[in-house]
């Protein structure tokens, strides 16, 4: 894995099953750096070998960077390392990021990552992550199929199903799906 990312949801060796890692959790969310602020959560989630770890570079180098208007201009950073190419489950980084709102608060991200290896676990693992995070981002190496769409349509559902058991409450956080799809031919 990386030493800059910690598993949230990690497979078990014993069972093949998913767990939550919620000490994993609390050390990151319940740090002292996190405190009361409000947390934003961005999940990058999507099949093996779809260019997730590029777009969650990105998005470090952003928060490194504090979201100047210039940081792909500035000299970056080397991105976080992965030892092995399959990541299965949900990793969050171990490094909360400080940004300031638009408001001028306070207000701490870390990316979240995902990588399905399982195509039957893919539809669970996006419901979770669509429930732990603010905004999710479905990266997409090709067009977008049909699997693609039914993962997305259930995964929504179950977060919709999920959210509703909060007694007429709103839920914790406003949730924002991203699609990204790479544009093949064309003008």
């Amino acid at each position: 894995m990386s030493k800059h990312f910690v598993p949230i949801v990690a497979r078990n060796d014993e069972t093949q099953e998913f767990e939550l890692q919620e000490d994993a959790l609390r050390s990151v969310l319940l740090s002292s750096e996190v405190g009361d602020k409000p947390v934003c959560v961005v999940a990058v989630a999507g099949a093996f070998k779809t260019g997730k770890n590029v777009l969650v570079d990105f998005l470090v180098q952003y928060c490194n960077h504090k979201g100047s208007p210039n940081w792909l201009d500035e000299v970056p950073r080397p991105p976080p390392k992965w030892e092995i190419d399959e990541v299965p489950g949900i990793y969050i980084s171990k490094q909360p990021f400080l940004l300031a709102k638009s408001t001028g608060e306070e207000s701490m991200a870390t990316c979240s990552y995902k990588l399905i290896q399982l195509r039957e676990n893919s539809t669970s693992l996006l419901a979770l992550a669509l429930l732990a995070s603010s905004v999710t981002v479905y990266n997409l190496m090709i067009d977008i199929s049909d699997k693609n769409l039914e993962d997305l349509h259930i995964s929504s559902r179950y977060a919709v199903l999920a959210g509703s058991w909060n007694h007429g409450r709103p839920a914790f956080q406003v949730r924002t799906r991203l699609t990204c799809s790479k544009i093949v031919g064309g003008d």
